[in-house]
């Protein structure tokens, strides 16, 4: 078994690993504790991809509500597997409250009183700077929170908005006030992705990059950072809509085409 054949030689970067353990579960043993069973997976990733730093999402949606991000000790909320990473072998974690990565080696950014999630000096930009690999370890493409730096760069974000967070970052007996700010979902409104046409024209793209003749990797692949932001932003300028489905483009094109604005907080909030 082996991973490295999902990274393409020209890309040395950070592998940043979107995963679902009930989806690869059968793929090591499983027999033991659920711990001895998340440890044997964090070793063969961190085995199989020994030349690489790796960073898992270890997002944390609470500060939007709580308005407090504790950097030892608030949980990832995006599977076992990233939680397990957080608490056993993280060599640092981001002063991002809410979407906060964890990994090992060079640390990604430049920590900032005002931080703008996926915009300049994100960890997304730096990933996409480095040449770095997704991997999907039993997640689907669902996962990939990477299309809200796309959005955002495109400069054509329709149908999300702005919105500012103001709180603070607890570490150890410290604390300091931070403002983030990122693009949400219109509030009461339904908004969702067509994940499967997604794929599928990724897939045809030939950008998905899968373990050959392996059965047990069925759930496992790959996508290059670089490769899949080009892709992405190039159908995105092509159709801002292209992301989400017909069921939310069917009451966001007619507004839109109504006032020929993108949308604002004060729209919706």
């Amino acid at each position: 078994m082996s991973l490295n054949s999902l990274i393409d030689a020209e890309n040395k970067g950070p592998v940043f690993i979107h995963s679902d353990l009930a989806k690869v579960f059968s793929l090591l043993p499983y027999n033991g504790s659920k711990e001895e069973i998340l440890d044997r997976h964090i070793k063969f990733l961190l085995k199989e991809l020994s030349e690489y730093d790796l960073w898992f999402p270890t997002f944390n949606y609470d500060f939007t509500k709580t308005k407090v991000f504790n950097l030892l000790s608030s949980p990832s909320q995006v599977g076992w597997l990233s939680e397990y990473f957080r608490q056993n072998y993280q060599e640092w974690r981001t002063e991002c409250p809410v979407f906060s990565i964890s990994g090992t080696g060079q640390y990604p950014i430049k920590n900032s009183k005002n931080i703008d999630i996926f915009g300049s000096g994100s960890f997304f930009e730096k990933l996409l700077h480095r040449k770095g690999t997704f991997l999907f370890y039993g997640a689907s493409i669902q996962s990939a929170t990477f299309i809200h730096y796309v959005e955002q760069i495109s400069k054509m974000l329709i149908y999300r908005y702005k919105k500012e967070f103001q709180g603070k970052i607890v570490t150890g007996g410290t604390s300091k006030e931070v403002k983030v700010k990122f693009y949400v979902r219109p509030l009461n409104k339904y908004l969702d992705y067509d994940w499967n046409k997604i794929y599928e024209d990724l897939s045809n793209a030939k950008l998905i990059k899968i373990v050959q003749n392996k059965k047990e990797f069925m759930n496992v692949f790959s996508i290059s950072v670089d490769a899949l932001f080009e892709f992405w932003l190039k159908k995105m300028k092509e159709n801002p809509f292209y992301f989400i489905n017909e069921k939310s483009i069917a009451w966001i094109k007619p507004i839109y085409e109504e006032k020929k604005v993108n949308f604002l907080i004060t729209d919706f909030e």
